[in-house]
């Protein structure tokens, strides 16, 4: 199987997973993937069919070209917080109303932090300032209440400062916490 590896619009992955009857987000699926990538895990194909998905209580029925998708999304985070793109949360775009794009942020956030305990996650006193504090504010906005969420321009524009927090953030977390090398994970991440 061919792997492409380019970054997905939200609404192509979340037609991807409505097919193969998985009801996680595409944003909170791609949180868990980002913060597997940040801690240095390899993965590969059998990953997110066999670990993920069932751990995340979904029985997908994925098609082979299904997966081919799945596994560009992963070799493309690598790719992205590598530097070799510039890295992006996939979450809906301006076109959706604020409160799906909201409601993407903290499920992304959710899914991150899920990974980094599920990933096995290790912080140490060489831990930085800046990853301790960029931690606490995506676990804010993942406790935030979506009830409170007003739909005018100030709400919009914090959601886009939290966006792009985090998109300047997740790199500098990748960073710092590859200099901890995991058992067993040598090699290339990419999947070709």
């Amino acid at each position: 199987m061919q792997i492409q590896a380019y970054p997905l619009a939200f609404d192509d992955f979340y037609r991807v997973l409505s097919q193969a009857e998985v009801a996680a987000s595409p944003a909170e699926i791609h949180g868990v993937l980002c913060s597997f990538v940040c801690m240095g895990r390899k993965l590969d194909g059998g990953f997110w069919i066999d670990i993920l998905l069932k751990r995340l209580g979904m029985k997908p029925r994925l098609v082979l070209g299904s997966q081919g998708v799945v596994l560009g999304l992963y070799d493309a985070t690598c790719r992205q917080l590598d530097g070799l793109q510039s890295f992006k949360l996939l979450l809906p775009d301006e076109q959706h109303e604020l409160r799906k794009r909201a409601e993407a942020l903290k499920l992304w956030c959710e899914g991150f932090l899920y990974g980094l305990g599920w990933a096995g996650s290790f912080f140490d006193e060489e831990t930085s300032d800046t990853v301790y504090e960029a931690l606490f504010c995506i676990a804010e906005i993942a406790k935030l209440s979506l009830d409170q969420l007003e739909i005018t321009q100030l709400d919009g524009l914090a959601c886009q400062e939290a966006i792009e927090f985090i998109t300047r953030t997740i790199p500098l977390i990748y960073e710092e916490l590859r200099r901890h090398p995991l058992e067993g994970d040598t090699g290339s991440k990419y999947l070709h």
